[in-house]
């Protein structure tokens, strides 16, 4: 004849405007189904009593909550890699505590990575709206779609730092994750060290981003932080040291990686007493336990963070490739392979600490600016370069042209032309070494595309309605150097020096 106590869950779950109508009203019936006990109150119809029955065996668990959330979503577009080459491309948004939600909604998912392949969604820099946030069987947050309203874009406004600045100082931390039964492989030191080479390690994303920039970007440890007061994070967790630290995440790896990553954003914020990670450093790389993640990378693109599996954390190209997409750089791309294009980091990755040496294509060079005091544009019938092209490696001394940017007639992007010569900082460029390459991309964030790797007497004809050739004349690998001829409309005609007759001398006169 007592009342026994609502469990919290359950009472969470009841309609309110019942639960009033009937609060003092005694609970009578239990059903027990092994170790766990459903509580139902009267004043629910047998229907509803039905209903909530089948909903706590299908999902071992209450239904679903929707909860109300004030504020809105950023909007972003996370890219994943995985070892076979192929990578997958999925909008989520940013709540305002930080945490990264998913939009489990298919078609609605869809619109978004078509909004985003069309430019019509900024990742980074426009809002979502619409979103019905529910807790899953996880117990993680998702965005879910009403069936009466969609989802929609809108301008933010910025508060947040342009990531895709790229010159100046670029702070990262480094982020070793500590889970219930696995852990990142590596310690701090040796993660600090594959990042900043700070103990030896001679190719890393600073070193790299260095070399690729002539020094315009200079990539630096997170600024070092001891624990806030009056806080206790636990076995595990360490103060920021070097531009690296260890979170103790109180999960286990089979949760997967979005929620690992969540742990870990709000450990951090707990730990340093901070609103929000992204305060911590300009990036964040977040190396996450093996099998905690099915592929081997992504990153969100023009925002701080950037997720890796284990090991992959310390490999120079998925560091940079990673923060590529921070800065807002899209996928290099040969053929129908969104990753084939491999003369530069946002092709493939590969599973190797300090190699390959290579640095980023001519479209991708173009968008990042680094080498536009040695760039030329093309845009009008006559608009020639004729000379002599010099690599990446040799652009901070030489006084040839580095890139050549012709202007298209269609909407499938521009053309841009540069010599990928096999040396220096591009010494290990996997793909047409000390050859001249062709690669088309739109502006802003874009994909990229090779469509021609010239050598030695090589042409190139646009196929678009775009009215221009080029031709490699002749290749100089001791120089680094390629001569070419690049045209909008007709080359003109080769000319040659007026030859001069030598002088006759008039046979001697014989009296």
């Amino acid at each position: 004849n007592s009342t026994p106590d609502l469990p919290t869950d359950i009472t969470a779950h009841c309609n309110p405007r019942r639960f009033k109508t009937y609060k003092n009203m005694k609970v009578f019936m239990k059903l027990i189904f092994g170790t766990t006990i459903a509580t139902f109150a009267v004043g629910m119809t047998s229907a509803e009593n039905t209903r909530a029955l089948r909903a706590w065996k299908k999902n071992k668990g209450p239904t679903k909550q929707k909860t109300i959330d004030d504020g809105l979503c950023l909007g972003l577009i996370r890219g994943t890699q995985y070892e076979d080459h192929h990578t997958v491309m999925k909008p989520v948004c940013q709540k305002s505590d930080g945490t990264i939600v998913e939009i489990v909604d298919k078609s609605a998912s869809d619109e978004l990575v078509e909004k985003f392949k069309k430019g019509e969604f900024n990742s980074g820099e426009m809002n979502i709206e619409g979103c019905t946030f529910q807790v899953n069987k996880k117990g993680e947050t998702v965005c879910g779609v009403s069936k009466k309203k969609k989802l929609s874009l809108k301008n933010s406004k910025p508060k947040h730092r342009n990531l895709a600045v790229v010159t100046g100082d670029k702070s990262v931390l480094v982020v070793k994750v500590i889970a219930d039964n696995a852990s990142t492989s590596a310690d701090t030191a040796v993660l600090s060290d594959s990042v900043f080479g700070n103990n030896g390690d001679p190719v890393n994303l600073k070193s790299q981003f260095g070399a690729c920039s002539n020094s315009q970007l200079n990539i630096i440890e997170a600024e070092a932080r001891g624990f806030a007061q009056g806080t206790n994070p636990g076995l595990g967790n360490t103060v920021i040291s070097q531009g690296a630290v260890a979170v103790r995440v109180n999960l286990n790896t089979n949760v997967g990686d979005g929620t690992m990553v969540n742990g870990a954003l709000n450990k951090l914020e707990e730990n340093f007493n901070v609103g929000s990670a992204a305060s911590l450093a300009d990036h964040v790389m977040i190396c996450l336990p093996p099998g905690t993640m099915s592929g081997i990378a992504y990153a969100y693109v023009n925002s701080y963070l950037s997720v890796y599996s284990d090991n992959w954390c310390m490999y120079v190209s998925a560091q940079m490739h990673e923060i590529g997409h921070n800065l807002n750089l899209g996928h290099s791309g040969e053929g129908n392979a969104q990753y084939a294009d491999q003369t530069g980091m946002m092709g493939y990755s590969y599973s190797s600490n300090d190699t390959p040496q290579m640095c980023f294509n001519p479209a991708k060079s173009w968008q990042l600016g680094w080498y536009s005091d040695k760039a030329t544009s093309l845009s009008n019938t006559g608009d020639n370069f004729i000379g002599d092209l010099s690599g990446i490696a040799d652009s901070d001394t030489t006084a040839n042209e580095v890139l050549v940017k012709i202007s298209a007639s269609s909407t499938n992007g521009d053309y841009f032309v540069g010599f990928n010569a096999q040396r220096g900082l591009n010494s290990e460029t996997q793909e047409a070494p000390n050859q001249v390459t062709v690669v088309r991309q739109n502006t802003g964030y874009s994909q990229s595309r090779l469509v021609a790797k010239l050598g030695t007497g090589g042409t190139y004809a646009m196929n678009d309605g775009t009215d221009a050739s080029i031709l490699v004349e002749s290749i100089d690998t001791q120089a680094g150097t390629a001569s070419v001829k690049i045209c909008v409309g007709p080359c003109p005609a080769a000319t040659s020096a007026p030859v001069t007759p030598a002088p006759v001398t008039p046979a001697p006169v014989t009296p």
